[in-house]
């Protein structure tokens, strides 16, 4: 049974049961002693829900026809005789034809409007769907990407947005792009061309094409109005994200800038102070080595290379910086030995540790850690440099590193002072020099050169090895600098060694 069918046969059951009911409201009427009005009342209130319910004056005209000829047989005298050409039922047939053209014409009319009403609920929550989706791109190319592809979905055919000039081959595409206006398929008679293609445009000039497939037909005029509104939003949303790559692009450029300022002025300053002393010192000496005593001579040497010293600390920090930064360089990282990279690190520091006491535990096993072994131990050689620098002459700095989960995890631990909770959470910013809580003991009163950029520099290279950094204040009235590597499998590398590192 087809669909057709099925409909006539659901209409003329809705036709039958409104004929029952409206002769049975008939028959109460009558048994009560109402006019003939009511009935008539009643009838017209069925036809006009015939109508409604099946969408066809027809059935109406047919509904009207049969309430006349059966009022007619069972409720006008003589009883059960037709007179259906009487004035009477002539009337009630054209009232009733009446009111079944004029409702099917408001009907029609009703379904139409209910019908644009649909489709234009339907166009708006497509059209706030790619709204939104747009809002959130985030670049000019997605913005394109996910209009083609719902342009796509909902015209059931390829769609294609590209920004920028076409190539000139492309004749009808290079004119859409140069002169603003629809060129391809539709656009002109006779044409070849199985391509639409329409302007993207902005306020600023043209962005690029849209390019429709239209090898099996044009598309409609409400589907062109569909896909303009979808073009202008996308030509709002690649300008919104083009403006702020630009608006990023230039706020990196200026905190580039800003940098360079800043380590400019630092460095002009903090520069200055072990050149003077190494050419002050040297000088001295040049003038008076003869005549000067042998302690004093030591003492000078000690500054000229303690000020050397920190110059090529600096230097190297600069480069490791400089190194971190350069995003277009990837980090070399090769399995290195934990303890050896420690052992290393305390030894290049071992000259400037004055009184300090220096431990170092290493892991009880040789363990392999992916990583740049030049960086990672710049990064301790400038934690433990940081704790002499920063505690009391005869501190105790403690080097440990061990396997947690996953990361290999290494600390740098004093005694000497802790750090100023509020500033915590500002030591490993640039050109940041953070100051240690005084612990009674007295801390170190030598010259204490710093322009920030040493722990700055660690979180750098941690970070760009995947690992994470942090500092707290300890139980032994210092500071502990702990960082992880990740071992990224390598935890198996490991072989048993008998002690620990001292």
């Amino acid at each position: 049974m087809n669909d057709r069918v099925k409909t006539l046969l659901k209409h003329g059951a809705i036709v039958a049961l409104l004929f029952c009911l409206g002769m049975i409201a008939a028959y109460g009427f009558w048994l009560v002693g109402l006019k003939a009005e009511s009935d008539f009342m009643v009838f017209v209130l069925a036809v006009t829900i015939a109508i409604l319910e099946t969408g066809s004056g027809g059935w109406g005209v047919l509904l009207g026809v049969l309430y006349t000829l059966a009022y007619d047989y069972f409720f006008t005298v003589p009883y059960h005789q037709l007179h259906i050409f009487n004035a009477n039922d002539w009337v009630s047939c054209a009232v009733f034809i009446v009111v079944a053209v004029i409702l099917n014409t408001l009907t029609a009319r009703l379904q139409r409007q209910v019908g644009i009403a649909e489709r234009n609920a339907r166009v708006l929550g497509r059209l706030n769907k790619i709204s939104t989706g747009l809002i959130n791109s985030t670049s000019a190319d997605g913005a394109c990407r996910y209009s083609a592809n719902e342009l796509s979905r909902i015209l059931d055919r390829p769609v294609a947005i590209t920004l920028g000039e076409p190539d000139p081959s492309n004749e009808p595409a290079h004119t859409c792009f140069q002169y603003g206006y629809a060129t391809g398929a539709g656009e002109s008679v006779g044409t070849l061309e199985r391509n639409k293609y329409l302007p993207l445009n902005s306020k600023r000039g043209p962005l690029g094409i849209v390019s429709i497939d239209c090898a099996n037909g044009d598309i409609d005029n409400a589907s062109k109005s569909f896909v303009n509104s979808v073009i202008t939003q996308t030509s709002i949303a690649v300008e919104r994200n083009n403006l702020e790559k630009d608006s990023v692009q230039r706020e990196v450029e200026m905190k580039h800038e800003r940098f360079k300022t800043t380590l400019l002025r630092s460095l002009s300053h903090d520069l200055r102070t072990p050149l003077t002393g190494i050419a002050s010192s040297a000088d001295y000496l040049r003038e008076n080595a003869r005549t000067t005593d042998e302690e004093t001579r030591d003492k000078l040497l000690d500054e000229i290379v303690e000020d050397s010293e920190w110059l090529t600390d600096m230097v190297n920090s600069l480069l490791s910086m400089t190194r971190i930064q350069d995003s277009d360089v990837p980090l070399q990282e090769t399995p290195e030995v934990v303890d050896d990279v420690i052992a290393d690190a305390v030894s290049r520091v071992a000259r400037r540790r004055g009184s300090h006491e220096i431990s170092v535990h290493a892991p009880k096993k040789v363990t392999l850690v992916p990583m740049n072994g030049e960086l990672i131990r710049q990064t301790l050689i400038n934690l433990i440099d940081n704790a002499l620098k920063h505690t009391r002459p005869n501190a105790r700095v403690e080097v440990s590193a061990e396997q947690q989960g996953g990361d290999m995890v290494f600390s740098v631990s004093d005694d000497g002072g802790g750090i100023d909770p509020d500033k915590l959470d500002r030591v490993f910013d640039m050109f940041y020099t953070q100051d240690r809580i005084p612990t009674g003991d007295g801390l170190t009163s030598g010259r204490q050169m710093s322009i920030g950029l040493g722990l700055s520099i660690c979180r750098a290279i941690v970070e760009a090895h995947g690992g994470w950094i942090r500092v707290e204040n300890n139980d032994a009235g210092g500071a502990t600098f702990t960082f992880g590597l990740p071992l990224q499998g390598n935890g198996d590398a490991t072989s048993a060694r008998e002690g620990e590192g001292e």
